[in-house]
């Protein structure tokens, strides 16, 4: 890909696939490459060093699954073979250039925010509901910024001892290490536990929102208090939904449902992302235009 054609590049760092994507002057997609992640350290660092050198000199941005400490750059994260490793160091070292470096989750919201469903927005938060629950707040177009790498992570918040207690769900462990996190049961994966926990089924996430029985309205319940657990942390004027879980077809009214039954104030917009799977990406390019000082 000519450096002519694009500005800035992003990098999608998952814990199967890692995509290279090449953005315009408009933050269109131009361009990229697609490789499987490797299962070995050495190996993941020379596959983004790699991807990173097909972005020749201009801006460098990487979205990745976990924590990454603003101050030590050492990672933790549950789905790459990357925990206390000084990941963005080792790379921009493997690159001889800076990179930019995102969580996940702060990628899409910024993509969201800049391009997507939250254009025009003052603040917003994105959720991304897939394996897990990821969330970021933008603020003015920004990132909120995380002084340990974990502001906005609300999938490792407790679950509501209200719902917990009223459908005698069991507390699960969680894959960060902790018990009763609301990712384990607020996710795809968390999904098909919720109908495990309630009717001893092992259904699909995907079947189960299409029914939109029993077990797809107490997860749109929980959806519902997480949602208010962050209006009442930082207000957004906008919520933006993106991840597997989005694509189910009625999520935005039962979920509005749910909100609307809880006591409070106004409730921030609910809208569903726009960005698609390029949103990770698209925000890491932002993230690295912004840095560059584009």
């Amino acid at each position: 890909m000519s450096a002519l054609h694009h500005i800035a590049s992003g990098i999608d760092l998952g814990g199967t696939k890692i995509a290279l994507r090449h953005f315009g002057r408009d933050l269109a997609l131009v361009g990229g490459e697609t490789i499987a992640t490797p299962k070995d350290y050495r190996g993941l660092v020379d596959a983004l060093a790699y991807l990173g050198s097909l972005a020749g000199d201009l801006p460098l941005g990487v979205s990745a699954a976990g924590q990454l400490h603003p101050a030590t750059e050492v990672t933790l994260t549950a789905n790459l073979c990357a925990t206390g490793k000084p990941i963005k160091r080792d790379l921009t070292c493997a690159l001889g250039r800076p990179v930019t470096w995102l969580n996940d989750a702060q990628a899409f919201a910024l993509s969201e925010a800049r391009c997507g469903a939250g254009r025009g927005a003052t603040s917003i938060t994105g959720l991304v509901i897939g394996t897990g629950l990821g969330a970021a707040h933008v603020v003015g177009g920004h990132p909120l910024a995380r002084s340990t790498g974990l502001g906005g992570e609300v999938g490792h918040a407790a679950l509501p001892a209200d719902i917990v207690g009223k459908y005698g769900l069991p507390v699960l462990d969680c894959s960060c290490g902790r018990r009763g996190c609301i990712e384990t049961y607020v996710s795809g994966a968390g999904l098909s536990r919720l109908d495990r926990a309630m009717t001893g089924g092992a259904r699909a996430a995907e079947m189960i929102s299409a029914e939109r029985g029993p077990v797809w309205g107490v997860f749109c319940a929980l959806l519902a208090e997480v949602l208010w657990s962050v209006q009442v942390s930082v207000d957004p004027e906008v919520f933006v939904i993106g991840g597997g879980v989005s694509r189910a077809p009625e999520l935005l009214a039962d979920v509005e449902k749910s909100r609307r039954s809880l006591p409070g104030f106004d409730l921030p917009l609910l809208r569903l992302a726009e960005g698609g799977a390029e949103s990770g990406a698209r925000g890491a390019a932002l993230a690295a235009l912004e840095a560059d000082g584009a």
